[in-house]
């Protein structure tokens, strides 16, 4: 699998040696933001934080007619200060090409590759990890008013302490954008994904001898689990007059295996959607809508609300003294978020004002909670 991402690593590198004249930019942007969370770990015990978080993206492009390269680095501290040992911070190094093809460069090929790493406290040092990713699509205009897309990306974590949850990912996406003349968008977007754990599962079962054989002639068989999840998306976007566009968004992922890791604590199994926020761990539909309004002053409001419900992959529900309440943890997830956001010209700076709202409501009590987070925070890119 790492001979892949080698594979399109090296793509990479033989176009950017196309490359005869190109001019350079150095690029520095940071990010400052400061997060009220009133249930930080989102459970019934509701425990509050107050979050910092800063980031630094450093990068240098080279820009010619028809091609883009940019190499990054970027680095982000999130500090927790009423429970400083969740503090961790997190940094990354990547490369990512474009170059546009076509009588009228109606074709853009993409492909990337990153490297990261968390770095926590040692109190959470289960969530330290590293992370390879490596991507490769390819944007195609059919007319005016149609655009396609079609993308693959490998995804390699490790994790320092649970080596269990190690994994590879592979993650195929099309995508095709239309544009009518009622100033409506349509949006069409499929994903399919695979999670495949490093380590196998190994079972007992009996047997008359032979290789592989356990205490009291078990057979000892092993299997590698792996998730496989698809997906598909509706997303319509609707102009209602000047400044004005509202948007609709339906998403259901279904898990065609199922064969997900969980961890094991005083309370019950905690599954991967805790502990990595983990897509692969429940299937279900989300919907949302929408609005967005410009303002004068460069200023733009967006009001979205939404509901998701989530099923989880062979995970039981528990009652809060630990006992099994029902044989699948069901949840309903909904949220109301206000963002208002405001240019400052002419020195590009960018500022955020967020609140966000969420009900949990589940057949496992202990993730039965509301959670209410406020955010502000600042943007300043600068190029020379």
């Amino acid at each position: 699998m790492k001979q892949r991402a080698c594979g399109l690593f090296l793509l990479t590198l033989s176009l950017l040696a196309s490359v005869n004249t190109a001019t350079g930019q150095f690029r520095f942007e940071t990010d400052v933001t400061v997060t009220y969370d009133d249930n930080v770990f989102n459970n019934s015990r509701t425990e509050g934080d107050k979050i910092a978080i800063s980031s630094l993206r450093l990068g240098y492009d080279w820009e010619t007619e028809s091609s883009l390269t940019q190499l990054y680095y970027v680095a982000s501290l999130q500090y927790f200060s009423m429970v400083a040992d969740r503090t961790f911070q997190y940094h990354a190094t990547g490369l990512e090409f474009e170059k546009s093809f076509g009588e009228d460069n109606e074709s853009l090929f993409a492909a990337g590759f990153m490297y990261g790493k968390r770095l926590d406290r040692n109190a959470f040092a289960f969530y330290d990890h590293h992370q390879l990713s490596a991507s490769i699509g390819i944007k195609h205009s059919f007319a005016e008013t149609m655009l396609g897309q079609a993308s693959y990306t490998f995804r390699s974590f490790t994790f320092s302490q649970l080596g269990d949850f190690d994994y590879i990912e592979h993650q195929g996406t099309l995508k095709l954008t239309t544009f009518l003349e009622t100033q409506t968008s349509v949006i069409l977007q499929s994903d399919i994904g695979s999670k495949i754990y490093a380590t196998p599962d190994i079972s007992e079962s009996a047997g008359f001898g032979g290789r592989m054989m356990g205490r009291g002639g078990q057979r000892v068989e092993q299997s590698t689990p792996s998730v496989a999840q698809l997906s598909g998306l509706l997303k319509v976007g609707q102009s209602i007059f000047e400044g004005t566009g509202l948007s609709l968004t339906l998403n259901y992922q279904r898990n065609l295996r199922k064969d997900s890791r969980y961890l094991s604590s005083a309370y019950g199994a905690v599954s991967d959607d805790e502990i990595f926020d983990d897509h692969y761990g429940y299937e279900g539909l989300l919907r949302s809508v929408m609005l967005t309004q410009l303002l004068p002053l460069e200023m733009k409001v967006r009001l979205t609300y939404g509901m998701q419900d989530r099923e989880y992959t062979n995970l039981p529900a528990y009652d809060l003294i630990g006992n099994q309440v029902a044989d699948t943890r069901a949840d309903r997830r909904s949220f109301l978020a206000i963002q208002v956001e405001k240019e400052i010209e002419p020195l590009h700076l960018s500022v955020v004002l967020r609140y966000d709202s969420i009900t949990n409501t589940s057949n496992d009590p202990f993730y039965h909670y509301t959670n209410h987070v406020v955010t502000l925070g600042l943007t300043i890119p600068v190029q020379f």
